[in-house]
Parts: C-alpha cells; structure tokens; sequence
C-alpha cells in the first residue's frame, strides 16, 4: 500500500496497524518538507510510543530536501539544526524504514537499504526537454511500487522502469502521458 503524508498523524497509525494486521507493507510518500516527518509520529502512535517497533513500513519515498528534514527529526526532535549529509541522513533513517528510494531531481535517483545495498541510476534528463514537473515524481513511485510488487524487479530494475516513465512524465505536458503505457514497464 502507498500512502502520502496528506493523510493525519491518526490516520497514517490506522494504516500501519492495518497493514500490519494484513501482512501488508506499506510505503510513504513525504509529500513536502513539512509534512516529511508525520511518518514517525505514527510510528509511535502504532509502536505505543516506540518508533522502532517493529512495523510494515518498507519503503520511504523523499526527495533531498525531505530526507534531510526526515532525519533531522528523528535524531533531534525537530527539523530544525546543522545540516546534514545525504549519507548521515540515511544512517539515521534506516533503523525506521528498511529502504529508501531517494530522489534527486535533475541527478536520477537511488535505493539505498539496510542491509547496505545501493544503487543509482544515470538517466538524466535533457532539461530542456521538461514540459511539466506535475505528476513525475508520484508516477515514478508507482513504476518503483508494481515493478517491485507485482514484477518482482530487483531495486536497480525497478529504479530503470521507475526512471524511464517518470521522465515519460517530465516530457509531457499534462501529469498522465500518453506514451506510459504497460509495455514501458516491462523493457527490462
């Protein structure tokens, strides 16, 4: 199940309860840098004041400016204080959430996971070439979610297909392009 951070505090612990009750995973998309972090405040609603409870959260979907809020928070209590590196804000992360799948705008994305696999990917788009950022990073989550769910796609699989139609989005004009069609995901 993914579920973005629009969602209330109360909400998002119902979902992981659910999940966890179901055998489910679930993934979360921050959204926005101040609602990055409602994440872990259900997680310790869910873990009954323990964020490091065991918990169906699989995967966290942030950008940089997210991730770096995200771990800021955990280790400090707030978003607020010294900046810190894409590296330390994985570190700090990972205990909470097996995998994450980082973006990074103009530079591609990565997967970075706990047992301290990461991969990236070079497909850089053309600046030049982007019509409309509307939609390319929830449609790259959804190839990343069914490339892995339903194709079984390793990470660095999964992240190509993710990739491909998320810049599929980039190059058109409206958030659901014509040309992302099934068979995109399947050119692995």
């Amino acid at each position: 199940m993914v579920v973005d951070a629009n969602l209330s505090v109360p909400c998002l612990a119902y979902i992981l309860d659910a999940c966890a009750r179901h055998g489910k995973q679930l993934i979360f998309e921050p959204t926005s840098v101040p609602k990055s972090t409602k994440i872990f405040d259900a997680l310790k609603l869910f873990g009954h004041g323990d964020m490091r409870a065991p918990s169906p959260l699989a995967l966290i979907t942030p950008n940089r400016n997210e991730i770096v809020s995200m771990a800021k928070y955990v280790a400090n209590g707030t978003n607020q204080g010294e900046e810190l590196s894409l590296a330390a804000c994985e570190e700090v992360l990972l205990p909470y959430c097996p995998k994450i799948l980082l973006k990074l705008d103009g530079d591609g994305a990565r997967v970075i996971t706990s047992k301290g696999s990461a991969v990236g990917n070079a497909q850089i788009l053309d600046p030049s070439k982007i019509k409309s950022v509307t939609g390319a990073g929830d449609s790259m989550v959804a190839a990343f979610t069914i490339a892995q769910s339903q194709l079984k796609y390793s990470d660095h699989d999964a992240l190509q297909v993710s990739q491909a139609v998320a810049a599929a989005v980039l190059q058109s004009s409206d958030a659901d392009s014509p040309t992302v069609k099934p068979a995109l995901l399947h050119r692995i």
